[in-house]
Formats: C-alpha cells, sequence, structure tokens
C-alpha cells in the first residue's frame, strides 16, 4: 500500500474530489481525518472507509474561520498523533458575470477558496514539519490558469490558490514539505449542482464533453489518483509544481 502509516487530512472530503481523495488513500493504508462542512456527509464517507476511531475521524467546520481551521486541524493531528499529508480539496463555485459581482459574493469566493487553504495549511504546516517533512496538495482548477466567461472570480481565487502552491512550496522545501496543486478543468461532481439545477447540470456536462479533446470530462476518482501520486514517495523530487488535468482543453 502507498500510504502505509501515514495520516492524511482532507477537507472537503464530504464530496467529490475530496469525499474520492479519502476513499482512495484509505484504501491506500492512509489513516484519514476527514473535514467537511457537513456533518452527515463526513460520517457517511467515514462509514464507507470503515473500522474504527484509530483509522478515520470527521471534523464538521467552516474552515474559512481561522480559529475553527486551527482547532480543525489540531484536533486531527492529536487524533492520529501527527500529520503527514494534507490534501485542500474544499472549494465552492458561482457562476456570475464580473460586472455583476456583489460584495457578498465576492467575499463568499475568497473565503471559500482562498483564506480555507491557506488557513488550513498554516496550521498544518508546524505539524508536517515534526513529522520531518510531508506533503501539501492544493486542488485548483485549469480555470485559474484559463478563465473562462462567468467564472471570473473563480478564476481569480483559483489562480491565487497556484501562487499560494509556489510560495509554500518556497518557504518550506528546506524543511522537507513538498507543495503541489491539481488544476482539473470540468470534473463530474456535485459542485455543479450549487449553480445549475441537476436537470440543467446533466445537460451542460454533456455539452461541455464535446470541448475536450479526449471526448468527455474528468471524474473525481482520477483526480484522486493524481493526489495519490503526489502524496507517494514516487514523487519524492516534486514540489511546486502544477499538474493541469483537462482532459486536452488548453491545447486544442
Amino acid at each position: 500500500m502507498k500510504l502505509a502509516r501515514k495520516v492524511a487530512l482532507i477537507t472537503g472530503a464530504g464530496s467529490g474530489i475530496g469525499r474520492a481523495t479519502a476513499l482512495l488513500f484509505a484504501q491506500e493504508g492512509a489513516r484519514v481525518a476527514l473535514l467537511g462542512r457537513t456533518a452527515s456527509k463526513l460520517e457517511e464517507v467515514a462509514r464507507k472507509i470503515g473500522g474504527d476511531d484509530a483509522r478515520v475521524h470527521c471534523v464538521a467546520v467552516d474552515l474559512s474561520r481561522r480559529q475553527e481551521a486551527r482547532s480543525a486541524v489540531d484536533e486531527s493531528g492529536e487524533c492520529f498523533g501527527g500529520l503527514d499529508i494534507v490534501v485542500n480539496s474544499a472549494g465552492i463555485s458561482r457562476q456570475r458575470k464580473l460586472r455583476e459581482v456583489d460584495e457578498p459574493l465576492w467575499d463568499e469566493m475568497v473565503a471559500h477558496n482562498l483564506k480555507n487553504p491557506f488557513w488550513v495549511a498554516q496550521f498544518a504546516v508546524p505539524w508536517l514539519i515534526r513529522r520531518g517533512g510531508g506533503v501539501i496538495i492544493n486542488i485548483s482548477s485549469s480555470l485559474g490558469i484559463k478563465p473562462s466567461p462567468g467564472f471570473g472570480v473563480y478564476a481569480m481565487t483559483k489562480a491565487a490558490m497556484n501562487m499560494l502552491t509556489l510560495a509554500l512550496a518556497q518557504e518550506h522545501s528546506a524543511q522537507g514539505v513538498r507543495v503541489n496543486t491539481i488544476c482539473p478543468a470540468v470534473v463530474d461532481t456535485p459542485i455543479h449542482e450549487t449553480y445549475l439545477t441537476q436537470e440543467g447540470a446533466k445537460q451542460r456536462k454533456e455539452e461541455m464533453a464535446r470541448f475536450y479533446p479526449l471526448g468527455r470530462i474528468g471524474t473525481a476518482e482520477e483526480v484522486a489518483q493524481a493526489a495519490l501520486y503526489l502524496a507517494s514517495d514516487a514523487a519524492a523530487w516534486i514540489t511546486g509544481a502544477t499538474l493541469l488535468m483537462d482532459g486536452g482543453r488548453l491545447v486544442r
């Protein structure tokens, strides 16, 4: 198993990429701390993983709030006696043209897509250093590299997340902390239902598939596999990297 004896903290673990990553990491031997806003979703993932409290721990939390993030990270580290891996997967998406963006939407996007991973990383780094080093993986977006109309604020927050990766890697490489980014394009996750009806999301995803040279959108499990590689010893000489997963969209 690639993550045997490792402890992984995963945000946004109740659904989508975070959920898929938690399940895969547990399958590969990691003990996992599941962080997210909805306790019932985290508990469902924990039941799927199975085992007991020595293997999985859930923390329902609003990670955009600094003190809550600190408490959640520390609780996770204390529960398992340390942290080796952090996956910042939590985030939100809202569709709005730039000229229509108001202050509440701006604040919401910055809180959940930038403050959230920043606070988690800030409080997790000392735990990683205590273990002699570790890994942070930020789940960003291909829109952080090239924006799309209607998703300008989302794209800006994800571009900032990419820079957070570089800054963290620069500051903590000497302490054995590797920090990398995965930038997926459209992935089949529940996040689409946050700005479209369920039926509309299905139709939209089918339409989007035609724009990808590989002929389809991605899956959460595929992104989780990329995170597994970056978290494993096979990626021991990789830090400050951005892995683009977009089905070939940006080279079309």
